[in-house]
């Protein structure tokens, strides 16, 4: 009997799950999809370069000497040399190229000269683990496009032409400008959209898609009886773009584009102060802040100026961008390093505003988009000034004090000072003690060996008048003074404890420091800071020319203006791909399906006149979101159902890339961690007090238990919570431009077995016991789904939740009701947006 009601709840869970069968296998193949994009973006930043820098000289396909192996292209390390494959895809273990760079085998290590850096070689390891994705075809002889070719050709491409003012399309329609485009593609591919969603739908999606949060009952019950549904929709869209949870939803997802985290993997350093750059994004998205604002603010705020003190903190908190990736702060060639952080800083920067693998570059001309080595060091050029680091044995980051009234900065200099004055007389006394103890100690040393001389030339001591000395008799004074200093020192130590954390209080942001004079740098050839070429002048990507160039003063770094040319009107790659991360945050996927690549390896845009329409209403604005927002949330295109696979459109469109129907997707676990929150009374909507971090010296022993909103949970490399890890968070390494969509077993796994999860649900099973009564089944069945799903139960549902009931005795409804919950939790309508019964 008491396995019954557990095959119960699976039967429930398998009835909700049924009409998603179809939803599970898209989203799969879409999984696959996002992960390929990634790994070969893992190949492109990491194994091409090294293959270039340590292996093609002898293993190329031009190369006389190359033993009969060639790794200048997939085939190469397919085929192999006389041993075979010298890679075999998911086995690191059998492939022979990795045994020769671990040095396994004495007669096969490679490269020859010197083993590679161990970071290096698990990154290979990770490569092949992965499957050895290669997306190269011919790396050098002459059978590829010349260089010339690939350029001239990628001028070319699509994305970086001027932005066109598209003319509305000629079709009628009952909807907005953006309905024109969207139905006129559809008209062209004889496909019918579909009608819009159930009023109930309409109002959990745009209630998520605006602030990821789900509405009540009763806004769900008030808006399904109003009379003028559409009028009352455009009021509550207006409610939520003012609401300050519109900001913090927004904030979220532009967070994964900069991989924003609060720590790094190396030993678990903790970025104290990055949480208020999350705070400034709130800020910037509640007010409506301009965008190109924002951009010029994240690259160059510290060399902006204004008189307003609110204002100028802005400006300077925003280029904890530049400062915030996963440094490997102890690598030992600080020059290496350098130029690592700078590659890492364009290669966020380079995806986040133009969707451009710039860092593809770094070694060679890309291969595929008009980017030169020249313009990869142009750039590097002018981020070179921007110091981010303090060089020592472990390098670290650096945080600045912000700005205060003047009566603050005299407080914080008084105690800046004292502290100062406080740790060098610390210094001198420890200085003092370790001279008089290594005194001392070289006396004994001097004494012993004097006695030990003396001994065999002495007469008996036995025979001497003279008395014998003790060990403790020998330089009292030298032992008091030790003694009198370090009890000093103890109070010392004491004040200048209390005196920081006086200081620590200031408040400080995570930057860069802009470092002068100015200057160009040479090309790495191969990406080898030690191995230098030609000096390029710094400057922007050539590819792009603006009608008014922007030019870099003598002296200066270029940082401001290279904001400048980013964050132009007539850039036509910024607002393109701004427009595309918004139309895809509400839609679901974007017109360009590779939002941090719009270059030639990118996906073609679905709709390039509405894109093209979405930028220009976006510069036409003032680069308002808000304004980009409403009218994408406006339109029937965001509005509509979501169909059953039995749609004819199917058979055209599988991919919904015209848009014909709504894209049902998977809450975020943001969103289904704050729903939880929302469902069981907890979620604690105040912002983060940066408490817990202040004393954390190390992120691995982090513990996730905070019933605030997600978005103040802090972000730590080493410590992502499981749901976190379950459902597919953002990598907070590296750019993301849409999360990975899985749907895998293991998720329904981790929201049966958290122990987070089982709490949140034991505290709706208290609280629906608390309002309803020990003993009330039906009441807490149907008061639960309002809670979880925003409905009632269908006739269905609830007999099967009642038969889950009805299998035990009474003294065990306690248990079986937090089982119900977690269950629900755990379904198919809790996890999805979608039209649900």
């Amino acid at each position: 009997m008491k396995s019954q009601p557990m095959r119960m709840e699976w039967l429930w869970i398998s009835i909700l799950a049924g009409s998603f069968a179809l939803l599970t296998n898209a989203l799969f193949a879409q999984s696959v999809e996002d992960a390929t994009q990634e790994k070969e973006q893992f190949f492109e930043r990491h194994i091409r370069p090294a293959l270039h820098e340590f292996c093609l000289e002898c293993h190329a396909t031009n190369t006389e000497s190359n033993g009969g192996l060639t790794l200048d292209a997939k085939l190469g390390w397919e085929l192999g040399g006389d041993s075979g494959p010298a890679v075999v895809p998911g086995q690191p273990d059998k492939s022979r190229l990795l045994k020769a760079i671990l040095y396994d085998d004495p007669k096969l290590k490679m490269p020859p000269e010197r083993k590679l850096p161990a970071d290096l070689v698990k990154r290979f390891e990770q490569w092949i683990q992965d499957g050895a994705v290669d997306p190269r075809v011919i790396e050098g002889g002459t059978t590829g496009p010349s260089k010339a070719s690939v350029s001239n050709e990628a001028r070319s491409y699509w994305s970086y032409q001027p932005i066109r003012q598209a003319n509305l399309p000629d079709i009628a329609t009952t909807g907005t400008d953006i309905d024109r485009f969207v139905e006129s593609k559809l008209a062209e591919m004889k496909i019918r959209p579909e009608s819009s969603a159930s009023r109930r739908e309409q109002i959990r999606r745009i209630h998520f898609d605006l602030t990821g949060l789900p509405p009540s009952m009763k806004v769900i019950e008030e808006f399904e009886q109003v009379e003028d549904f559409d009028a009352a929709y455009k009021d509550l869209v207006d409610q939520l773009l003012a609401s300050p949870r519109y900001g913090e939803a927004f904030a979220r997802r532009w967070m994964d584009v900069v991989r924003y985290a609060e720590s790094v993997t190396l030993r678990g350093l903790v970025f104290k102060q990055a949480w208020r750059y999350r705070d400034y994004l709130v800020d910037a998205y509640s007010s409506d802040r301009p965008f190109d604002q924002m951009i010029r603010e994240q690259s160059a705020g510290d060399l902006l100026a204004s008189d307003d003190r609110q204002e100028r903190w802005k400006q300077l908190v925003a280029t904890s961008l530049l400062a915030m990736g996963d440094t490997n702060f102890e690598e030992q060639d600080k020059e290496q390093l350098d130029m690592d952080y700078i590659d890492e800083q364009l290669d966020v920067i380079g995806q986040a505003f133009l969707g451009q693998t710039i860092g593809c570059a770094r070694c060679h001309d890309h291969k595929f988009d008009p980017i030169p080595t020249k313009d990869y060091y142009a750039l590097a050029g002018i981020f070179r000034s921007a110091v981010s680091m303090r060089h020592s044995n472990v390098s670290n980051w650096i945080d600045q004090p912000l700005p205060l009234p003047e009566a603050e900065e005299t407080h914080f200099a008084r105690l800046e000072s004292e502290l100062e004055k406080l740790n060098k007389e610390l210094a001198a006394k420890k200085k003092l003690v370790a001279s008089i103890e290594k005194k001392e100690a070289k006396s004994k040393e001097t004494a012993t060996k004097s006695k030990e001389t003396s001994t065999s030339s002495r007469p008996d001591p036995k025979q001497s008048d003279e008395p014998k000395k003790s060990e403790s008799d020998e330089a009292p004074d030298a032992k008091a003074t030790v003694a009198q200093l370090n009890v000093e020192i103890k109070e010392l130590e004491s004040q200048i404890k209390e005196l920081k954390t006086g200081t620590d209080l200031r408040p400080r942001y995570l930057t860069v420091v802009e470092e002068s004079p100015a200057k160009d740098l040479a090309i790495h050839v191969r990406g080898d800071v030690h191995n230098l070429g030609q000096v390029v002048p710094r400057g922007f990507l050539s590819a792009i020319k603006l009608t008014e160039s922007i030019d870099i003063p003598s002296g200066a770094s270029g940082r401001l203006e290279f904001a400048k040319w980013v964050a132009s009107a007539e850039n036509p790659l910024t607002a393109r791909v701004y427009a595309n991360r918004v139309w895809m945050w509400l839609m679901g996927r974007g017109l360009v399906d590779s939002p941090n690549n719009f270059g030639t390896t990118g996906e073609a845009p679905s709709n390039l006149e509405l894109l093209d329409w979405l930028a220009n209403e976006l510069i036409q604005s003032g680069w308002s979101t808000k304004h980009l927002v409403r009218c994408i949330v406006m339109s029937d295109a965001y509005r509509r159902r979501y169909a059953e696979a039995s749609s004819l459109a199917t058979e055209k469109d599988p991919e919904n890339r015209l848009y014909w129907r709504g894209n049902d997707r998977r809450l975020s676990v943001e969103e289904l961690r704050d729903s939880m929150l929302i469902a069981s009374g907890e979620l604690d909507l105040s912002a983060s007090d940066n408490r817990s971090m202040r004393e954390m010296a190390s992120d691995t022993k982090y513990v996730h238990d905070s019933k605030r909103r997600s978005l103040y949970e802090p972000v730590l490399r080493n410590s992502l919570p499981n749901l976190y890890q379950a459902f597919d968070f953002a990598q907070p390494s590296v750019s993301v431009g849409q999360r990975n969509r899985s749907t895998v077993a293991t998720q329904a796994l981790a929201l049966m077995n958290d122990s987070w999860v089982k709490g949140r649900a034991k505290s709706l099973a208290n609280r629906l016991r608390d309002e309803l009564g020990s003993n009330a089944p039906e009441e807490w069945i149907r008061v639960g789904y309002q809670r979880c799903f925003q409905r009632l139960p269908s006739e269905e549902e609830f007999a099967i939740c009642m038969e889950f009931f009805e299998k035990q005795d009474l003294e065990k409804y306690q248990e079986q009701l937090e089982r119900m919950v977690q269950t629900l939790f755990a379904s198919v309508d809790f996890r999805y947006l979608g039209d649900q019964p």
